[in-house]
């Protein structure tokens, strides 16, 4: 590579502060976090470091000459740039998330870089898939400097990575190899209210819910309405199901009113139940107002309880505000489906004969 367009020269200081080069803005819970590395210099001396995972690095250095990542305004060439936006969640569920990137194309030689997302383990493998272009096709040609802003919901070719970030609360964002990058900014904005029932006592609407995700305190049975407790639900009878909704999850109470519809269902497949196929519907309650930081239990009848035996209660709170972390695939495992998302909670019951 023979041309290369000098930015600066790359020099090195402990001198700056960590808070100017690595920004978060608070604007309050049901509001955007903004979380930005580099500075946006346009390329100024001295460099800004980075901030890659050690899956990052074990990436990098499994599958390329040169291990490491560049710091941000470096224009040095054949070195990556890598940086991890981590705890994205620490707001909630998040309903969107916006990128933006100042970059410099100096890929003369093979006009092959590209700027791209993972979601890497400490090993440096793929826990799922991510996405990348090339700077050219995404308006930055060769030789040219521009900013790149994306829409983390709909990624050029369709992808859409917020369930991903809502599983995982955090991504890896890459450049290489030979272009150089002045800074990246991440925008999330988190779901506008966070609704969860407890999985277990020690539950707080953190994902993923450690075990047991079978036995939540939030659904309780009772022969007639308001009973002290939990009841075995009886056969043959009419039941009272009752299941406690919380806003906001596990953030400050500071979010918007919820407003959304919880469902009942039940099943006999045990820990193995199939979403949805091994599960009968019980019934559904509109909700049309739950206050940031409060709670709230709905009641359902159950009117066809099956037969004395073992069983399982699932409650699951739709709301488009609210959606679930990660999707509900049709043939999934509902205990994944609980474990990933604090909107579904399971209960494990015994029916007996009156």
């Amino acid at each position: 590579m023979s041309r290369r367009q000098v930015l600066h020269q790359v020099t090195f200081s402990t001198v700056f502060s960590l808070l100017a080069l690595f920004a978060i803005t608070w604007s309050g819970t049901a509001h955007a976090q903004t979380y930005t590395h580099g500075v946006a210099d346009y390329f100024a001396a001295p460099t800004e470091p980075v901030y890659p995972s050690q899956g990052v690095l074990n990436h990098i250095a499994s599958g390329y000459v040169t291990p490491g990542s560049r710091p941000f305004d470096d224009a040095s060439m054949n070195r990556w740039l890598a940086t991890t936006f981590t705890t994205l969640r620490r707001n909630g569920n998040i309903c969107g998330a916006t990128l933006q990137m100042t970059v410099a194309n100096l890929d003369y030689a093979t006009d092959n870089d590209a700027m791209g997302m993972m979601f890497l383990d400490p090993a440096g493998a793929p826990l799922t898939g991510g996405w990348s272009e090339s700077l050219t096709n995404l308006g930055i040609p060769v030789g040219s400097t521009g900013t790149i802003n994306l829409n983390l919901a709909s990624l050029p070719g369709g992808v859409n990575l917020i369930p991903t970030l809502n599983s995982l609360g955090y991504v890896d964002v890459f450049v290489q190899d030979d272009s150089a990058v002045d800074f990246i900014t991440l925008v999330v904005t988190p779901c506008p209210s966070d609704v969860y029932t407890k999985d277990n006592a020690k539950d707080i609407g953190y994902l993923p819910t450690l075990n047991p995700t079978w036995m939540s305190p939030d659904i309780r049975v009772c022969w007639t309405p308001n009973c002290v407790g939990h009841q075995n639900p009886a056969s043959g009878y009419m039941n009272h199901i009752y299941v406690t909704l919380r806003n906001n999850g596990p953030v400050a109470p500071v979010g918007s009113v919820a407003t959304g519809t919880l469902q009942i269902y039940y099943s006999a497949a045990g820990l193995s139940a199939i979403w949805p196929y091994d599960w009968i519907y019980i019934g559904g309650s509109y909700v049309p107002s739950l206050a940031p930081g409060a709670t709230l239990e709905v009641t359902l009848p159950w009117a066809s309880v099956p037969v004395p035996g073992n069983y399982s209660l699932l409650t699951r709170w739709e709301s488009a505000r609210d959606p679930m972390t990660v999707p509900e695939l049709p043939g999934s495992s509902t205990l994944y489906n609980v474990r990933w998302n604090n909107n579904i909670s399971w209960k494990d019951v015994v029916v007996v004969g009156l």
